[in-house]
């Protein structure tokens, strides 16, 4: 046989419950609250790196502009030698490296010009200078100098002109093969 309920026992039942409800809205309320702050956390996190991340852009943009603004002052020609041409392989910076390549407008590295002459790029070799004519809005003629293969191990100090023409060099010719050091330098000169 059962034992009666007297009202203080069916109280008890009822506070016990209540107990368990008042913890378990408590505990989901602080679980709540714990979820809230590891989401503040990660977007200030969040904030703070983008944040970092623009401030490393603008360094870098810097640093690119002081080797651009170097090169124009100290350089007449520009080559894909020439620091402002070279990839970034490793940039230490806090909690990682950069890594990166100037590109133009549209992100992309100009593709090599088409109809260049045979060179010889070894030792003092190469192409060796650029010239354009004076009247190249009319003409579109350049002047290239470079060492010209002979066949063999030997080449040739060579002058041609040609016409450029979008992306390619048209209608090359050689003016004179050289047969004394000019070091590849052309000067032009008026004689009018």
């Amino acid at each position: 046989m059962t034992t009666p309920r007297t009202p203080a026992t069916a109280q008890r039942g009822v506070a016990l419950i209540t107990a368990i409800l008042v913890v378990a809205i408590a505990t989901i309320a602080a679980a709540a609250m714990a979820v809230s702050h590891q989401i503040a956390v990660h977007r200030s996190r969040t904030l703070q790196e983008s944040e970092m991340g623009w401030w490393y852009i603008e360094g870098v943009e810097q640093w690119v502009m002081t080797i651009l603004q170097r090169d124009a002052e100290t350089s007449d020609y520009d080559s894909l030698v020439e620091p402002w041409a070279q990839p970034v392989d490793y940039l230490p910076v806090d909690e990682g490296v950069l890594r990166g390549r100037l590109v133009d407008l549209q992100g992309k590295v100009s593709a090599p010009l088409a109809g260049v002459p045979k060179v010889v790029a070894r030792g003092q070799g190469g192409l060796l200078d650029v010239a354009v004519d004076p009247q190249f809005a009319v003409t579109q003629r350049i002047y290239l100098s470079y060492a010209e293969p002979r066949g063999g191990d030997t080449n040739a100090t060579t002058v041609a002109h040609a016409r450029l023409d979008g992306g390619a060099l048209k209608d090359v010719n050689g003016i004179k093969p050289f047969r004394f050091n000019i070091f590849g330098r052309i000067y032009l000169v008026d004689t009018n």
